[in-house]
């Protein structure tokens, strides 16, 4: 199962720390878990400093895909709370909670 994830934030490193590289380019992958993979697709540069900039990724998920969603909501959270202003998952707009990202990553499995 492949989601969408849509980053809005104006921390410069988030990338970089999440991917856990200090050069990135399309296509870095990143193991969260058993078969979960953080895909980074690219970065959206705004021109204007009030306006966060908006990071893509793919999250590819086999095997227990129940758990592993659960999982990565959990890692997900942890690496975004204080440092991004808004979280899109599928364009489906969530509040940056852990409970909430799980609550939207179960939903969007049982839509598959």
């Amino acid at each position: 199962m492949k989601i969408n994830i849509e980053v809005d934030t104006y921390d410069k490193r988030l990338t970089t720390d999440i991917l856990g590289k200090k050069s990135i380019s399309s296509g870095d992958k990143r193991d969260i878990y058993k078969n979960t993979t953080m895909v980074y697709q690219l970065a959206l540069k705004k021109f204007s400093i009030e306006e966060p900039d908006t990071v893509i990724f793919t999250l590819d998920v086999e095997g227990d895909v129940a758990t592993n969603t659960s999982i990565f909501a959990t890692w997900l959270h942890d690496n975004l709370k204080d440092r991004a202003v808004r979280l899109k998952i599928n364009r489906t707009e969530v509040e940056i909670d852990e409970e909430e990202i799980k609550k939207l990553l179960k939903a969007e499995e049982s839509v598959k």
